[in-house]
């Protein structure tokens, strides 16, 4: 987040490598999710100017991954609960075996984020931010 401030980039978005699992019952998944919410809330409060937007991935390299839809990015944001916090969905990936429009997510205000073309959208509960 430093380097972010110093290059004039006011997001960053955290790939979260090897979380997830391969196999049922792998992992203690209540303490996972809790250090995924200690860990954003701590780039959160590190740097209040930086907005960190989480996207949801299905797997890749594990199976399965703890932030594999949009929903559960969003519930991820909304547990850290700071403003600078919110989800990112990216579409034109034509190569991902997930659905986008399935994956679509509602923001604060009831519209849907996201757009047919190559965009990343950064939902928070303020509204949204492209």
């Amino acid at each position: 987040m430093d380097l972010a401030r110093r290059v004039g980039c006011n997001q960053v978005s955290p790939w979260f490598g090897h979380d997830g699992f391969d196999y049922i019952l792998q992992a203690d998944y209540v303490r996972a999710w809790d250090l995924l919410v200690e860990g954003l809330t701590e780039c959160a409060d590190h740097d209040h100017g930086v907005k960190v937007a989480v996207e949801f991935k299905v797997k890749e390299p594990r199976t399965h991954a703890f932030v594999g839809s949009t929903a559960k990015a969003l519930l991820l944001a909304q547990e850290v609960n700071r403003p600078n916090v919110g989800s990112t969905w990216t579409s034109g990936m034509p190569c991902s075996d997930t659905n986008p429009w399935r994956n679509r997510s509602p923001c604060s205000h009831g519209s849907a984020t996201g757009s047919s073309t190559c965009t990343s959208t950064t939902t928070t509960g303020r509204g949204t931010t492209t």
